[in-house]
């Protein structure tokens, strides 16, 4: 291993040498404006996804996503970072990251950061992948924001078929709302939010393995996030703090073990100060702290299922960052608490992660910059190490390129997986005879990862930038299952083995091309390409189920003023996913009349969206009109989840403030 390293740090100045201006941006990211998230019609928090070009996305039920973040993970890992406004929120609960839970609605958001390649963000090594969601500060003077939503799908079996109070044609797909009031100050301001949530889960691949386990009609997700925010600058610092409390009195969380959805109620409290002062003359001190718990609570079912599941997390980091004219030094440490509260008995209830990090960047010539940046993770005497070297060069004024390698290791802590606690004395799997069996070690893995991204501005009009991408792992643990059909509920009974000592190499390529014709006409044309090309048995297996091609087009026309048309056409290629070969041709018969035919190969799809967006009232009333899938495919993401037929959405958003 230190030869390799020693081997990028020559190329890494030697590179140096060939061009003290750097790159805009960070390395392998992308920015999604809340222009953007506005013109796109997004429903929901979790959609910010659907915006992300190179990350792929699957996903049972159209609520909770699954993603696989630019080659660095496939569907199995769901170990992507998520920040708010610079604070880290674990989400995760069991392989299941529940975006939903954010104390944020969509029409606060500024602009969200997408990291695709590895590299030190705010303390965090992101080497799967990071979301961070940067909010708008509240302007001066008091204003109130709300929004409501209505959506229909027009092929879904509709809410209330199955009750006393069923009609024709009731196919609600979301009724959410949200009420902001923020105040704004010179040094302070202050916001409070209110968002509800409701989901029905009533499609007919999932509406006889639901109501199996639950009474009366199938589903609803509920829930219901107060937060708070309040900031305040006092002697050139700047300070933070963030709260909030999400609730779901009843969420569907797919529990990949049982092959099925189980009714939980989930609570996510948080609370989190974070701020900045300056030290010396060139160099600022920045804190983080926050506390949170993901807790499972049972909801009553069937198999009288509960997973008696909180997990408690502290975490505490400090920073100090010299900028001058020529570099910047960022050095930090951080320490991570994960503590399980379980009515089973623990081996170990908790553990603790240290970090130290740093980050040097700095241009050694004209027209480049050159950043290297290290972490190091520690638990129970074992160290894992992390790296970034990234190499930017302004080739010309119009022509940019970007080299980033990086090297990590990943400690069985930092996943917080299922397995590890498992292996700890979490007996759920044994208490509820799941089948499953763990085939060698679960110990720390190491992957490498090389990227390229060429930039060419052809015009202040058209841009195409062009990647590619190589990932090497070894030393991972996967999951292989075996799922054969229950015909009595439309269930699925696997067995799990966990194979440790896993290993093999992907690689990626994607092409853009974005033309702005201002201020009316903004197109982008999106296509990429991600395979793995050798592996263990387990690893080809475990990216079988991501789509080799995807491809977008996206348009934004403003024909008027205060009025805006957005179209999508996006496409998928097939997938194969091995662990539902033993489900092909099964059929579900869901009465009065629906009838389900499950395979293990998903097709692929080609889907139409379409929004039209008009102001009102000074700016001040604006309404939302979308369409997804206007040509009704029958498509779906995952071999047992929701087919999603076309659907509408009616949005209405207002701003009233003292301005």
């Amino acid at each position: 291993m230190p030869r390799r390293l020693l081997l990028f740090l020559l190329f890494w100045l030697v590179f140096a040498v060939e061009g003290n201006r750097g790159v805009e941006g960070s390395p392998g990211g992308q920015i999604i404006t809340s222009e953007m998230i506005s013109s796109a019609g997004l429903t929901r928090i979790g959609e910010i996804l659907l915006l992300v070009d190179e990350w792929t996305l699957s996903s049972t039920d159209g609520f909770t996503w699954m993603a696989s973040p630019n080659g660095l993970a496939a569907f199995q890992s769901q170990n992507w970072i998520v920040m708010l406004d610079g604070q880290r929120f674990d989400l995760n609960s069991f392989d299941v990251k529940n975006l939903y839970m954010l104390p944020v609605t969509l029409d606060q958001i500024d602009y969200v950061e997408v990291l695709s390649v590895p590299q030190l963000h705010m303390g965090e090594f992101a080497d799967r992948g990071l979301i961070h969601i940067h909010t708008v500060r509240p302007g001066p003077g008091v204003a109130f924001h709300g929004t409501l939503l209505l959506g229909n799908e027009t092929g879904d079996a509709g809410p209330y078929r199955y009750t006393q109070f069923a009609t024709a044609n009731i196919d609600r797909s979301a009724n959410d709302g949200s009420l902001t009031m923020e105040i704004g100050k010179n040094s302070w301001y202050l916001r409070a939010n209110l968002a509800v949530q409701q989901y029905p889960f009533t499609d007919w691949a999932l509406l006889n393995r639901i109501s199996a386990l639950t009474a009366g009609w199938p589903g609803l997700h509920m829930s219901l996030s107060p937060s708070l925010k309040i900031g305040a600058e006092l002697l050139q610092s700047k300070h933070e703090l963030m709260a909030g409390y999400s609730h779901s009195p009843k969420y569907f969380l797919f529990f990949k073990p049982l092959g099925r959805e189980i009714p939980v109620k989930n609570r996510f409290p948080y609370v989190g100060v974070k701020g900045n002062f300056p030290a010396f003359r060139h160099t600022d001190i920045a804190y983080r702290l926050k506390y949170s718990t993901n807790q499972l609570d049972k909801y009553l079912n069937t198999l009288d299922l509960d997973f008696d599941w909180e997990m408690h997390n502290f975490q505490a980091s400090i920073e100090s960052k010299t900028t001058t004219a020529s570099h910047q030094i960022q050095v930090g440490i951080g320490f991570d608490r994960f503590e399980l509260v379980t009515g089973y008995p623990l081996d170990e209830g908790a553990y603790d992660l240290g970090k130290i990090y740093g980050k040097l960047s700095l241009g050694l010539f004209k027209n480049t910059q050159q950043s290297i940046s290290m972490l190091l993770t520690i638990s129970n005497r074992t160290v894992a190490m992390k790296g970034a070297l990234t190499h930017d060069w302004d080739v010309n004024p119009r022509h940019r390129l970007r080299i980033t390698f990086a090297y990590s290791q990943r400690l069985p802590e930092e996943d917080n997986s299922l397995w590890y606690w498992a292996d700890r004395g979490y007996d759920l799997l044994n208490q509820y005879s799941i089948d499953y069996s763990m085939i060698g070690p679960i110990d720390k893995s190491a992957q490498w990862t090389a990227d390229v991204a060429w930039k060419n501005m052809m015009s202040d009009q058209l841009t195409i930038e062009t990647t590619g991408s190589y990932r090497s792992f070894a030393d991972l643990y996967l999951e292989r299952q075996s799922f054969q059909y229950n015909a009595q509920d439309c269930s699925f009974n696997p067995a799990t083995q966990v194979y440790g000592g896993q290993g093999g190499q992907v690689l990626g390529a994607s092409i853009a091309i974005t033309h702005r014709s201002r201020p009316r006409l903004s197109q982008r044309l999106f296509y990429s390409y991600r395979a793995a090309i050798t592996g263990d048995d387990v690893f080809t297996e475990v990216w079988e189920p991501i789509p080799r091609h995807k491809a977008s087009y996206r348009l934004t026309y403003a024909p008027v003023d205060n009025f805006r048309v957005w179209a999508m056409l996006s496409h998928r290629s097939a997938s194969v996913w091995p662990d539902y070969r033993g489900i092909d041709g099964q059929e579900c018969t869901v009465s009065p009349g629906g009838q389900v035919t499950y395979y293990s190969t998903v097709k692929g799809a080609t889907i139409y969206d379409l929004q039209f967006q008009k102001w009102f009232w000074h700016r001040r009333l604006i309404g939302r009109l979308l369409f997804r899938n206007i040509m009704n495919q029958n498509y779906q993401y995952h071999p047992i989840g929701a087919s999603f037929d076309l659907s509408y959405f009616i949005q209405v958003e207002f701003l009233l403030d003292s301005q």
